[in-house]
């Protein structure tokens, strides 16, 4: 039966947690916002207050009591880190608590949806459906279903993404890195690589990217947005397969050693709130340009 999705919880109140309430809310849905540290939560909810009306972020609500609002959500949406097992734990909990109805999605970057669609307790209404970072920068939302995602959960999530002002584009098999995400590891790795090898700086890099596309941001700008910890976390499960994925992980581990995780922590590649790719002279501040 197809599901008309109303109100939200979202798992996680991190940079995706937030930005996926921040769309949700503007365009005038409930959404339920739950974590299980209070300060997070809090945090969360102070930067969501400060680029929403009043009026929207009356329909926001925090919880850190799940059990209170199972019967008023349609939709949960999970958000939390990178790791195969805390997710499969986390849905196993969320099946003794909702109804079996309730659509659950999972917002992974790389994982598939069949290895956490059991643990869902709802294989017909699982799959998982993946926003881009930053989202106030792209409009698309991936829907990744599995085997045994029904048609009418896959027809409901296209009518929410359209409904929140977003494009979703439905993959016709499972894909680790969905589309985009298989594009820009390519990417990545290449970036890293030059990197570890001595070919160039990590502004260098960024420099050479942003230079030639003409984008605001290159790629050690993107992973401090995506977060080094879950960049990490990714190239863990993927360097069973590729070795320049091990040598990546390891190269991530000395920023997530020190607590450098990116735009989250204020830290990672580059400091932020004002990051130097941002400044307008950051393509001609390449120490190569200014010995000239």
């Amino acid at each position: 039966m197809l599901k008309e999705v109303k109100r939200v919880l979202i798992i996680g109140s991190g940079t995706m947690g937030e930005q996926i309430a921040l769309q949700i809310l503007k365009n005038n849905y409930t959404v339920y916002l739950y974590d299980n540290s209070k300060d997070n939560l809090f945090t969360c909810k102070s930067k969501i207050e400060q680029n929403t009306t009043l009026e929207q972020s009356e329909k926001l609500f925090i919880t850190e009591n799940l059990t209170e609002i199972s019967d008023k959500v349609d939709l949960v949406i999970e958000t939390v880190t990178e790791n195969l097992k805390v997710k499969k734990e986390l849905f196993r909990k969320l099946n003794t608590l909702f109804p079996k109805e309730v659509i659950f999605v999972t917002n992974t970057s790389d994982l598939l949806p069949s290895w956490m669609a059991k643990d869902s307790g709802r294989e017909e209404y699982f799959c998982a459906y993946h926003f881009h970072a930053p989202m106030y920068g792209a409009d698309i939302v991936d829907i990744m279903p599995h085997s045994k995602t029904s048609i009418d959960t896959i027809k409901s999530l296209k009518i929410f993404t359209k409904r929140i002002k977003l494009i979703p584009l439905v993959l016709k098999k499972e894909n680790p890195g969905y589309i985009y995400n298989t594009i820009l590891n390519s990417i990545m790795d290449s970036s890293i690589k030059l990197v570890i090898k001595g070919v160039a700086e990590i502004e260098d890099v960024d420099r050479a990217w942003m230079g030639n596309t003409g984008m605001k941001i290159g790629p050690f700008g993107m992973l401090d947005l995506i977060g080094i910890d879950t960049a990490m976390n990714v190239s863990i499960i993927k360097a069973k397969k590729n070795i320049l994925s091990y040598i990546g992980a390891a190269f991530f581990k000395k920023f997530v050693k020190n607590g450098k995780l990116g735009i989250k922590t204020g830290e990672g590649f580059y400091k932020y709130p004002n990051p130097k790719y941002q400044d307008e002279n950051f393509l001609r501040d390449a120490k190569s340009y200014l010995k000239n």
